[in-house]
């Protein structure tokens, strides 16, 4: 009798091991904290509706074509800048700017370049309705690369062009700025000179293009600017990355003249991708980050500073599980609401795998998420800018696999509605246990109300680090069950909140706390047997066949 009661603890333990390694094989963590939902209730989030999709219109042939900018022209049209012809990234190539009308339709082309590599980074309508382009040209200058300025009649004909830098690698970025004495700024990143490897460079011009300055700002380390905005007080303001003991996201602010009145940095963060100065003398950053909260690849990482630079608040996006999963925004603009409208490329806004799609999302002046909107085929789909249109949509720019001609990558316009949605309430606060023990699993409810009637989804915050993906849809004000354990005793705050169809998210509800102790030690084996089998009372028939009961 005792060989068989060993041979039954043995078999429970395999059994119960096979079972829970089936049951949460696709929710577990590297902790080995398990979350689900009860009943299983995981959908397709489609946030292909809202906005409307007003056209998308491609342009190139048969090799690497992209926008990375664009802006709406004095004419209603747009302009758009780039670069065609790239036997792949960034290698050949030229300058490429394209005009097109409120639809879409070209209307003229041009490019510029030599025998190597020359790309479009920035554009801007001057006052006199022609263009300045700033730009990178390895075909001029005088080192293996050099920032470029370049300047056009409303036609985009040439009436000069500028190149600056030294024997070394040195670039202008996506911001181009004309200045209140009709001169030109430009913004990237320089070898040729400054403190160490590389610095953030900004260069002032007059209205011919003939530096007037240049700043370099950094240290023996590497740093870089991909953008730069002039400031309500005359002064600028940039972003990019520092790279010392480890790269983070970067702000500078300087005065008229270019010099630095204070900088900021915030990280650990791969790079700051796009700023904007707000309404209250403030800005808005947008970084790109490691995912190390919900357990993705790459995460967009928006953070709001006041004028001094201080963080007033910050946000991720919630996104899946897995290495492959990525999530950057790469634009950030004011919009005339006092919200924002951000522009990026994502895979893991879905529950289901894409290999990348235009991601567009806005939001209110609390980081509140209003919208979102997915645009992609099948191939890789990447935006780089958004702007605003004087109808009060979006204008937004990139270069798409999935659709055009050629095969590789064309350059890509998508003109896109606002829309009015209306975020979920904040769900009530969750009901379940408010005490458990360590690695037994528990089940917590909660609901919200969607004003408009929609569908939600549901993600879950355990207060341990880890949190659930969308789960759902449920109808409004329908009960969403999800169950977790967690490995280590302590007290953990947990939260919930709710995203509609069309992306929009609600508030984190408030609180319910739940306090994990420690186990209670079990005084006999049949003790322990006891409260196993009351936990497993599947095992029951199992048990009988093997006592021949």
């Amino acid at each position: 009798m005792k060989m068989k009661l060993v041979c039954i603890f043995c078999m429970l333990f395999m059994i119960s091991a096979f079972a829970n390694a089936t049951n949460v094989q696709n929710h577990t963590n590297e902790d080995n904290q398990i979350y689900r939902n009860a009943p299983i209730k995981v959908g397709i989030i489609s946030l292909n509706d809202g906005p409307e999709e007003e056209w998308n219109v491609t342009f190139g042939g048969d090799k690497y074509d992209i926008f990375f900018v664009v802006q709406q022209t004095s004419d209603g049209g747009f302009v758009a800048l780039g670069g065609r012809d790239a036997t792949s990234w960034d290698i050949g190539g030229d300058c490429w700017l394209v005009k097109v009308d409120e639809n879409g339709n070209m209307q003229w082309n041009k490019t510029y370049g030599g025998q190597k590599t020359d790309n479009g980074h920035g554009i801007l309508q001057t006052n006199d309705d022609g263009y300045i382009i700033s730009a990178i040209t390895e075909s001029y200058g005088a080192g293996s690369s050099d920032a470029w300025l370049i300047k056009t009649d409303e036609y985009g004909n040439e009436q000069w062009n500028r190149t600056f830098g030294g024997k070394n690698y040195d670039l202008a970025e996506k911001s181009v700025l004309q200045t209140d004495d009709g001169g030109y700024l430009i913004v990237g990143s320089t070898y040729s000179y400054g403190a160490g490897m590389c610095d953030g460079w900004l260069i002032k011009t007059d209205e011919y293009g003939n530096e007037q300055w240049n700043k370099t700002y950094g240290t023996e380390n590497n740093e870089h600017f991909w953008e730069v905005h002039e400031t309500s007080d005359g002064g600028y303001i940039m972003i990019g990355y520092v790279q010392a003991e480890r790269r983070d996201a970067w702000v500078v602010k300087t005065d008229i003249d270019g010099n630095k009145e204070w900088d900021k940095k915030f990280g650990p963060a791969y790079q700051g991708l796009s700023i904007e100065q707000c309404e209250d003398g403030g800005y808005i950053c947008l970084a790109e980050v490691e995912d190390t909260v919900f357990g993705g690849y790459l995460n967009a990482w928006m953070v709001k500073m006041d004028e001094d630079g201080n963080e007033e608040w910050n946000k991720m996006f919630i996104t899946p599980k897995g290495k492959d999963r990525f999530a950057v925004h790469h634009n950030i603009k004011l919009t005339q609401d006092n919200g924002y409208i951000l522009a990026g490329v994502t895979n893991a806004v879905l529950p289901v795998y894409s290999v990348g799609d235009m991601w567009l999302t806005k939001i209110d002046g609390n980081g509140n998420i209003l919208w979102e909107k997915i645009i992609g085929g099948l191939g890789y789909d990447t935006t780089y800018t958004v702007d605003l249109t004087s109808d009060g949509g979006f204008i937004i720019s990139g270069m798409t696999k999935s659709f055009g001609t050629g095969g590789n990558f064309n350059a890509w316009l998508v003109k896109v509605s606002d829309y009015e949605n209306q975020r979920p309430n904040k769900p009530i606060t969750p009901e379940g246990h408010s005490s458990g023990i360590p690695r037994e699993e528990y089940t917590f409810s909660s609901n919200a109300i969607e004003p408009d009637g929609e569908q939600v989804y549901y993600a879950w915050n355990w207060g341990d680090g880890n949190y659930s993906y969308w789960l759902g849809p449920y109808s409004s004000g329908e009960t969403c069950e999800a169950i977790y354990s967690w490995k280590n005793k302590g007290d953990y705050n947990i939260r919930v909140k709710a995203k509609d169809v069309y992306g929009g998210e609600s508030d984190w509800s408030e609180p319910h706390l739940i306090s994990i102790k420690k186990s209670k030690t079990l005084n006999t084996p049949f003790q322990w047997l006891q409260n196993y089998l009351q936990s497993h009372p599947n095992l029951f028939p199992i048990i009988r066949q093997l006592l021949g009961l």
